[in-house]
């Protein structure tokens, strides 16, 4: 029982952490470690999959009395409301400070002012169209793989947590989390975002997507270690929609060639 309460309580955090679901009731009421903190984004992609099943469900619902689009935009919109907003935001601090060309300490220091920038509002616009055509086009030809997207993006957090250093030192979010995840953490959200991609998508195309997860969250992790010296929260969130929105367009390309759901 001991073991079931704590892993309860790490689902409960880590549904805290990355939504605004009300979830005290799950956990136990104590107040948790670093340790147990951390350990709790081995649920991450259940976490991806449950915001994915929403937009799934939402978009089962509506489209039996409208279109697909409107349908998955209403779905997507209730999905990123449940969120918070809080990975947009890190993608707007992220390229405000990228767009400003300052040196490293004066780009975090950007980071950090609450003011939105036009280059990151912009970039934030683009995406989230870019993101929004695509779940429409995603929800005409096989909506149950929002699922495996929302699951994949969460778990590039967990990647990118592994890959990278903290770029404030022992301040941050990112002091909390990086090169601090517990390898049995890592393969333990990497086997639980196998399993719940495997049960929405063909095994190609599964595991095709997991690789594809690995890659961009290396790939946008070294760039964002380049330009600031390790990651930030701000850089986590950039790097979830990021790998977010590219799952996308990897999954339609896929389809778009003949590649098997």
């Amino acid at each position: 029982m001991g073991l079931v309460r704590r892993e309860v309580t790490r689902l409960a955090s880590a549904i805290q952490f990355l939504t605004l679901l009300p979830v005290g009731w799950m956990s136990a009421k104590e107040e948790m470690s670093l340790s147990e903190l951390r350990a709790s984004v081995r649920w991450y992609p259940l976490v991806g999959a449950l915001l994915g099943g929403c937009l799934y469900l939402v978009h089962g619902l509506l489209v039996l009395r409208t279109s697909d689009a409107v349908a998955t935009m209403v779905g997507l919109t209730l999905a990123i409301l449940l969120t918070g907003g809080i990975h947009v935001d890190g993608l707007m601090d992220t390229f405000d400070a990228i767009g400003s060309r300052r040196p490293r300490e004066q780009a975090l220091a950007i980071m950090r002012d609450s003011r939105i920038g036009a280059i990151g509002a912009l970039v934030a616009m683009l995406f989230l169209l870019l993101q929004a055509f695509s779940a429409v086009q995603l929800g005409r030809l096989s909506p149950l793989l929002f699922v495996a997207v929302w699951s994949c993006s969460r778990w590039s957090l967990v990647l990118s947590m592994q890959f990278g250093p903290s770029a404030r030192g022992r301040e941050g979010l990112g002091a909390l989390f990086a090169g601090q995840i517990r390898r049995r953490d890592l393969f333990g959200s990497g086997v639980l975002c196998a399993v719940l991609v495997a049960l929405t998508a063909s095994p190609l195309l599964a595991g095709a997507m997991l690789l594809w997860t690995v890659a961009v969250a290396w790939g946008l992790t070294r760039w964002f270690c380049r330009r600031f010296g390790g990651m930030t929260g701000d850089t986590y969130g950039a790097t979830l929609l990021l790998t977010e929105t590219t799952l996308y367009l990897f999954v339609l390309i896929w389809l778009g060639r003949g590649g098997v759901v």
